[in-house]
């Protein structure tokens, strides 16, 4: 009980970390809803705090007095003497769920197919390049606003060439219409994704392998997927002065539960004195 109680006092700025891992599509599609509601949150803390104010858990908390503690489940980054806030989040998918999304700090240049093949084949190669996935409107708007380009946010081409304006110059749910446009978590998804944040399966491509069962997870174990998941793990575990907790959201009806099975196992022996509640979520 003692414990409990100095664990309660801690002041703010002695936070205790939280990492969140979110294994399968259906719990990034879950994942992004609580991440998105994140993000709101953090707009009310600031809107309410100084106008210079960034989303510093301390500042806003001091001035809402709601005690919502935004650096348990965010670090703190400065770039270019810019600070920023990432989530502590860890999230696995197969390769092309992303669909048309950029990683925010995707800087290194995918290897050359002729390259790979070098050493294999003395006939040449031929290279055919799909075209990329377009980004949904709803991410194009948020990038456009990230760089402050919102008089943009309000022009939309329609399908005669003729631009039109939204009322307010605000859009809404209606005219994205989600329902009918979006093709995965990522197309809603308001954080900019880190590529510390995200590995997509090498073994599994989104539409294509079935992956279909908690056994193909687990034959997952020993591969080049499961060594780049456990040292994206470990580098976020490196960002937290006192892991609290580490929060798994994992798909429960097709491999990702297995792969959970085999990070798990590693998250329990390396950090065997934190928190780990695990939450199994599938479609309705």
């Amino acid at each position: 009980l003692a414990q409990a109680v100095a664990v309660l006092q801690l002041p703010l700025s002695a936070a205790m970390e939280v990492l969140t891992l979110q294994l399968g599509a259906f719990a990034n599609h879950v994942g992004a809803h609580f991440w998105n509601f994140e993000d709101e949150l953090a707009a009310c803390e600031t809107s309410v705090s100084a106008p210079s104010c960034s989303r510093d858990s301390n500042t806003a908390n001091a001035s809402a007095g709601v005690g919502l503690d935004f650096a348990r489940l965010h670090c703190e980054v400065e770039h270019g003497g810019t600070v920023t806030w990432r989530p502590r989040l860890v999230l696995v998918d197969k390769r092309g769920a992303l669909g048309g999304v950029r990683l925010a700090n995707s800087s290194l240049p995918e290897p050359e197919p002729e390259l790979m093949l070098a050493n294999a084949w003395d006939y040449g190669t031929v290279t055919h390049c799909a075209e990329r996935v377009p980004q949904h409107h709803f991410v194009e708007d948020l990038d456009r606003e990230e760089f402050g380009d919102a008089n943009e946010m309000a022009i939309e081409e329609s399908g005669t060439g003729k631009a039109t304006q939204t009322v307010g110059g605000f859009k809404t749910s209606v005219d994205y219409n989600f329902r009918e446009t979006v093709r995965s978590w990522a197309d809603y998804l308001k954080i900019p994704l880190q590529e510390a944040n995200v590995h997509e399966l090498h073994s599994c491509r989104e539409g294509v392998d079935p992956f279909a069962s908690f056994f193909d997870g687990r034959l997952l174990r020993g591969t080049g997927d499961e060594e780049a998941v456990l040292d994206l793990v470990r580098k976020q575990f490196e960002t937290c002065d006192q892991l609290d907790a580490v929060h798994t959201v994992a798909d429960m009806h097709d491999g990702f539960g297995g792969f959970a099975d085999v990070v798990l196992r590693w998250v329990c022996e390396e950090q065997p004195k934190c928190g780990r509640p695990v939450f199994h979520v599938r479609p309705p």
